[in-house]
Order: C-alpha cells, then structure tokens, then sequence
C-alpha cells in the first residue's frame, strides 16, 4: 500500500466513475484501475462495486475511506507545518484577528504582503473572534500571529502595538445623545447600554473607564462583535428598504489547487475577484428581491453570450444560513463539465437576526429585516469560459457586449 493508491482511492470514492477520476488524477485509466486493484488486494476484499456506468464504494469502501482521508489530512498538515518551519516559500499562515480589523486592516495587509512577496506562495487561513478566544488558540498552537486587544495577565505572550482605534458611542437618530458631538462618559449611565462580552478585549478597556468615575452603566444586552451591536442600535425605518448595495471584493481560497490539471489555472485560484451583490428588503418583498437579483445575473451571462444553467439547490447542498439558493453554471469545453460562476441566496432572517437589522413598519412595530446577497461573476472562471467556448478557425471571438471595452472583437 503505497501513498498513491490511498489518493486514487479518495479520488475514485469522490467522482464514482473511473474516467472522471484518472483525468482529475492525471494518469491514463488501466493505470487507475491496476492501483486499485492492487489495493484490494492487499486488502483482501473489494472496495467497489458497479453500478450501470459507475462504481459505488462497497461496505468495507464505506468502513475505509474515513481512515484513508484522515490520514492524508494528517499527512498534508505535517508536510504544511514541516515546509512553515522550515523557512521554505510555500506554506500556509493560521491568522487570527478580532472583528474590527476584518473590513480593512486584515485584507489590506496580507494584498501588500502578497504584492511585495509575488514568488512565495503562501495560503492564509483566516480566523475572526474575541481578543480572549484567539489569545487561547495561540497559546495553545493554533495560530501562527493574532491581531488583538491588549490584554493584562499574560506572561507569555509578547504584545507589540500596531495602532490605535477610537471608541465611538452608537445611538439612535431620534435619541437625547445624538445631537452631540461629544459627550462625557457620566452621561451615558441613564441609558441601558449594548456592551461587548467578557471574552472581548475591548470589555476590561470600557470597564476601567467607568471604575474612573465611579460609577457604572445599565447593561441591557452583552454581545460578541460590533457589527450586531450597531445592529442592536439602529432601527430602519419602511421607507429606507430595500438597500441595494454592490461591492467589488477581493476573496481569499484556502483549499486552491490540488491534483489534477482541471483544478488549477482560471478555475480554482487562492485568490480571486468578484462583485457582490447585497440586498436588505421587508419580508413580504424577498421573493421579489430575490427574482430581480436573479434576473441581474441571468442578463449578465446572455450579454456575454456563455453557455449556462441554473440550478436551484436542494437543503442538503444549501448553507445551513439560506433559505432558497441558486446556482449559475458557465459550461467548460476543457473540462466537460459546468463550473460555477455566482450563487444567489435569500437568507430571510437569519442573518438579521445575528446582525439585529430590523427596520419599523407602517404600524410603528418593530420587524427583523430580509437580508438576501449573491456574487454577480465570479471573473476568472468567466475569463476561461469566454476563452474556451469562443474559439473559431481564426481566433478568439470577443461578445459584442465587450467589444467597446476591448477594442477589437478577436484575439488572433
């Protein structure tokens, strides 16, 4: 039993079709077929069984294929920590940070670090918590670097200071405080306050400020990150919805890359662009709001004359956060298959709920928002798509929707 056979093996428990599994794999299929053979019997028994044009794991595949991807998880992460240690270019970054740095302080850094460092490849696993969770992790290995708070009582940990943030006191529109620039500290203390949880390193900062003048706030909740509490603060109002946001974002793979041509290149990169598309709606209007962000996609993908399908997605292949998804897929001529370019998902409550976005009605009581997001494109697998299914006898014809960007309407 060697390493390959238990890749070959995954593989095969994967695609269950042995054609499919030797051209991810890159080898021809008798090889496939003579290693698994092989396999089975060292083992002494059979792993699968046909099923029409498939295979399907038998009972002892089922019983072994948990142990042989535990193993090679175990075997990565060492070969992972081995090439971390060892000062090599390759490797993979365990960052941890609390929850105001995520917007910008976190991407934009590890953009000039891939930017001053372009030869090194290197895959960041991102962690978002509480000063005291990530502090905890790193003492107990997790992390590699942790951006917190200071926090007291921690010998062993080395704490540089990297920059200062401004408290902010967050309140209604419509309340005594808003009207004020600043305001001083005691006159806070009639109000019930929305304070951050023990394990936030920002907690011991607000307490010590109140045990300077002696006196202490009401606390009408306790809450984790900052997002839910301006949540918790701000109330909609009917006429505000929807909200229609777009945002063009940077986004971060962890498990790019693999074995096999089809996964690299366009297709499956660490590091990736796409528009996003953000919508917050009553909840008599998501279904609607949902369509029409559905429609935007659609036309995009007309536009640029792309073979396409839609999928909507059953509970089980769903974020456990949606409430109705679908899925647009651009057709691969390379691979012969469809790839997902966008999803787009209702999320109904859910996310409100977390975020506290509530917004007031006609009757002048208080709902949880609709929140509802989905990517436009996902670009470099629509770069692929537009390269693969475009080509004629005399070059690569450019959609006429993009001719006035490009200039020209084939690449020769």
């Amino acid at each position: 039993m060697n390493l390959s056979q238990l890749q070959y093996f995954k593989t095969l428990a994967k695609e269950e079709h042995y054609t499919r599994a030797a051209q991810i794999l890159s080898i021809t299929q008798p090889s496939l077929s003579h290693a698994i053979a092989q396999l089975e019997q060292e083992l002494g028994t059979r792993l699968f069984e046909k099923k029409g044009r498939n295979v399907v794991l038998t009972r002892y595949g089922k019983i072994f294929l948990p142990y042989v991807e535990e193993s090679l998880k175990v075997l990565e992460d060492g070969v992972q920590r081995t090439k971390e240690l060892n000062g090599s270019k390759e490797g993979m970054i365990h960052l941890a940070y609390i929850y105001t740095l995520g917007s910008t302080f976190v991407p934009k850094m590890v953009r000039r670090f891939l930017d001053a460092y372009p030869d090194y490849h290197i895959e960041f696993h991102f962690i978002v918590g509480t000063t005291g969770d990530i502090l905890e992790g790193l003492k107990n290995d997790r992390y590699d670097m942790v951006f917190s708070s200071y926090q007291d009582g921690e010998p062993d940990i080395e704490f540089r200071q990297i920059g200062d943030q401004k408290l902010v006191l967050a309140v209604p529109k419509n309340h005594p405080l808003a009207m004020y620039d600043t305001v001083d500290l005691k006159d806070t203390v009639d109000y019930p306050q929305i304070y951050f949880q023990k394990g936030s390193g920002l907690r011991p900062v607000i307490d010590q400020m109140y045990e300077q003048i002696s006196v202490f706030p009401k606390i009408a909740f306790e809450i984790e990150e900052d997002g839910s509490m301006a949540g918790l603060v701000v109330i909609l109002e009917e006429k505000q919805l929807p909200i229609m946001n777009c945002a063009y974002t940077q986004c971060f793979r962890r498990e790019a890359g693999s074995y096999g041509k089809d996964v690299r290149g366009l297709n499956r990169l660490h590091e990736f662009s796409k528009v996003e598309l953000v919508r917050i709606d009553k909840p008599e209007h998501s279904k609607q709001s949902h369509q029409e962000m559905l429609d935007h996609v659609e036309g995009l993908l007309q536009k640029l004359e792309l073979p396409y399908r839609i999928l909507r997605l059953c509970g089980g292949d769903m974020s456990f956060t949606a409430a109705l998804c679908f899925d647009f897929e651009v057709y691969s001529e390379a691979q012969k298959r469809w790839l997902e370019v966008s999803s787009v998902s209702n999320f109904d409550t859910y996310q409100a709920n977390r975020l506290k976005c509530r917004y007031r009605n006609a009757d002048k009581k208080t709902e949880l928002c609709h929140t509802l997001n989905g990517s436009a494109l996902a670009l470099p697998r629509i770069v692929a798509a537009l390269l693969e299914n475009n080509q004629t006898p005399e070059g690569i014809r450019i959609p006429k929707a993009l001719v006035p960007y490009c200039g020209f309407d084939m690449i020769d």
